[in-house]
């Protein structure tokens, strides 16, 4: 597993007033390795990719308590794809954030209420993770599997693979894409505790049969 530096993957950015300096990094990963963000306070926003190259964005919005200067972020390569992290200040009376993959890390904003949007390209069959606490999740028609998560926030989910969409306080409205033989592999469950949840599955034309099962629909674990 290797950590880039924010020097090192950061395109620091003259920003407006109450905006602080933006973030960008762009990399390729093999299909079927995935590109995943964690947030905390913010939108995560992901579309599908023209090209090979996964692109990564984010933009700092200065909140009423914090300095956004001390939110960075870091980068994590490992064997099923790269992590990025928003990285909020320490606490100096608890456990250090973590960015690590998965369900991995810890991450506490210490009364830094920093706001930072990603905006995600992720190329065709490359696979997506978005995670936040206070925002929204939205994936426009990925050519992979997606799964969001958030807290307080609601989910829009579109893809050709399997989707995964969980969420406290907020609604899910998930949109699968069949198509050829992705058709078998495509699935998916939606979770929101307080708040809607409707499927939608997308049928290619002239392929009637392609309805599939239905998803599982779960309201709460």
């Amino acid at each position: 597993m290797r950590t880039f530096a924010i020097l090192a993957v950061a395109g620091l950015i003259a920003a407006p007033a109450l905006q602080a300096q933006d973030f960008e990094w762009s990399g390729r990963l093999d299909a079927g390795k995935t590109i995943e963000i964690k947030g905390i306070n913010g939108d995560v926003h992901a579309v599908r990719a023209s090209g090979n190259d996964i692109e990564v964005t984010a933009r700092k919005t200065e909140g009423r308590r914090g300095d956004a200067d001390e939110v960075t972020f870091e980068v994590i390569e490992h064997d099923g794809g790269v992590t990025i992290c928003a990285v909020y200040p320490d606490d100096p009376d608890e456990r250090p954030n973590r960015c690590e993959p998965g369900r991995g890390g810890r991450m506490n904003t210490n009364d830094n209420n920093t706001q930072v949007d990603f905006e995600v390209r992720v190329p065709a069959r490359v696979n997506f993770v978005g995670k936040t606490v206070n925002g929204d999740v939205r994936t426009d028609r990925l050519g992979g599997d997606a799964f969001a998560y958030t807290v307080n926030g609601g989910i829009e989910v579109a893809a050709e693979g399997v989707v995964e969409a969980s969420t406290v306080n907020g609604s899910i409205h998930r949109e699968r894409e069949h198509y050829g033989r992705d058709a078998c592999r495509s699935g998916g469950r939606g979770e929101s505790l307080h708040g809607e949840w409707r499927p939608r599955v997308g049928l290619p034309p002239h392929d009637p049969g392609a309805l599939g099962s239905a998803a599982a629909h779960r309201d709460h674990r």
